[in-house]
């Protein structure tokens, strides 16, 4: 790594592709505090990239993304003092390892759960009322009706009851449906808003009509909606991903869909992104895809830059940022 003049405050890295990408106070905050910005060239893993900047004394602070930092890793900090996670999570971080050697970790818990459950519903509908089939049919030059399922009056299963999965619950009230939820958690005034009850999984996937997950990726819970799984639903229950593609069992998913043992289905995430090009959910028929853009709204992504950068801050110059 070549030598720079670097501001006597030191530099932040930022990992974290989407900071500033759309809204620029993030990084401004912190240019204006007199630190420097350096993003990741890319010429190198994301790890090892890391690592050496790391190694660097200039480097007191780190914008991060999804990519683990290992207790390994955080071994080659000299200066680093702070890791803000551009995101609601840091799983992905050794807490305890950055614990050790005085590195403060910072996530943004529900920073974007509005807009990730805005999303959900839009999946919803557009499985539920085939947008995407009605949208290609116009595109082509067809005119015929396509005919879809109401929400209106359905149970809706939320698989996690935090801050997104209550968002998403909280929305159902407009359509009058009844609502399931696992792990739930105190939410006041929720049961005079809807119909909410408590529920496991297996009384969810038999009773549901619209299964939406909501949960982080852990090792117990990899692939919790699998064969097994899918035959138990509805044939006319859909299923909606928008938390991490590693809960669901994507070939599984393929066959279930085509051979009819859902009615569909709505994924924002998935095992491998992109998702490749030979991938069988590019076929499964009433399945809408996209890029992992649920909580890609223009006030979303301004409010976790700012964030980001105030959580820098705090660590760096405690009672002035």
């Amino acid at each position: 790594m070549e030598p720079k003049d670097l501001p006597s405050k030191g530099q932040i890295v930022v990992a974290g592709r989407a900071f500033g990408r759309f809204d620029p106070e993030g990084p401004d905050m912190l240019r204006r505090a007199g630190y420097e910005l350096v993003y990741l060239p890319g010429k190198k893993a994301v790890r090892q990239e890391l690592v050496d900047y790391f190694r660097d004394a200039n480097t007191v602070g780190l914008v991060a993304s999804a990519e683990p930092i290992t207790a390994e890793m955080l071994d080659a900090a000299v200066g680093l003092k702070v890791i803000a996670v551009h995101g609601v999570a840091s799983r992905h971080i050794d807490g305890e390892a950055a614990r050790r050697r005085g590195i403060v970790v910072k996530a943004i818990p529900g920073g974007n759960a509005e807009a990730v459950a805005d999303f959900t519903w839009g999946l919803m509908l557009a499985v539920l009322r085939k947008v995407h089939e009605a949208d290609q049919l116009v595109r082509s030059n067809a005119w015929r009706p396509v005919v879809g399922t109401d929400l209106y009056g359905k149970t809706l299963a939320v698989v996690g009851f935090g801050a997104i999965g209550k968002a998403v619950a909280r929305r159902a009230s407009g359509f009058r449906m009844k609502v399931m939820v696992s792990d739930v958690l105190p939410w006041d005034g929720a049961e005079e808003k809807i119909r909410l009850r408590g529920a496991e999984l297996d009384d969810m996937l038999v009773n549901a009509d619209i299964l939406s997950l909501h949960v982080p990726a852990t090792a117990g819970n990899r692939e919790m909606i699998a064969e097994n799984e899918l035959r138990r639903m509805k044939s006319s229950a859909v299923l909606i991903n928008v938390s991490r593609g590693a809960l669901v069992n994507e070939a599984a998913l393929c066959r279930a869909l085509q051979e009819g043992w859902i009615a569909g289905a709505g994924l924002d995430v998935f095992t491998k992104e992109p998702l490749p090009e030979d991938h069988c959910l590019r076929n499964a028929p009433n399945c809408v895809l996209t890029p992992h853009v649920a909580g890609h709204t223009a006030e979303a992504l301004r409010f976790m830059g700012i964030q980001t950068a105030r959580n820098i801050l705090e660590a760096l110059e405690p009672g002035g940022a």
